[in-house]
This record gives structure tokens, sequence and C-alpha cells, in this order.
């Protein structure tokens, strides 16, 4: 039978166990995802975004494999409305035309143009 100080660092030894095991599993997932990184090229924030959508593991974890910060992470860009989108492309075409030009004879000729 087991004394009571056996018993306590029985318990203590069991939890640093636990412990041990937590960090080894993290430090393996860590190891696994800079290995499968290294197999596939592409974006940081790409790559992340596939481990987390596929449940391997959080944004957070992930962000610290990568030296991600979590709100370069998280960015979404925003889509550009048909009228922006058409701005841009008649800065193109006018710029592309008149390349000498700078942005305010540009924006004097678009706005001229309506």
């Amino acid at each position: 039978m087991l004394e009571v100080n056996q018993a306590k660092r029985l318990m203590d030894l069991e939890k640093e166990n636990t412990r041990l095991k937590r960090i080894v599993a993290d430090q393996m997932l860590g190891m696994e995802i800079l290995q499968e990184t290294l197999e596939k090229p592409g974006h940081k924030r790409q790559m992340a975004g596939e481990f987390v959508s596929a449940g391997r593991c959080s944004g957070r974890q992930i962000c610290r494999y990568f030296r991600l910060h979590r709100w370069t992470f998280r960015f979404r860009a925003r889509q550009l409305n048909a009228w922006m989108m058409r701005v841009k492309a008649a800065v193109r075409r006018v710029s592309g035309r008149y390349s000498q030009w700078g942005y305010a004879n540009v924006a004097r000729l678009l706005q001229g143009e309506g």
C-alpha cells in the first residue's frame, strides 16, 4: 500500500508527465507543419489558412509556427465595387497611352471624359 507522501509524489509525476506529453505533441505538430510547408512552396498566409481550415491546428498555433501576426492572418482584402474598377481601368488605359504624363494630368483628362 502507498503512503501519503508516495501518493502525492505519484500524482506530481503524473501531472509532469501529462505536461511533457503536451509539449512533445505541440513540438511534433510544429515540425510536421514546417515539413509540409517546405514540401509545398507558397505564401505563409495561404498555407496557414489551409492548416486551420483542415482543422489541424488553431489560428494561434499556426501564427506562432509561421511567425505571422494574427491580424495579418485574419486580414481579408475588400472587393472593389464596379465604379472603382472602371476608374482603375481608365487610369491604366490613359497611363499606358500617355506614359510621360503625371498623376495630375491623367486625373484632369479623366475628369474631362467624365
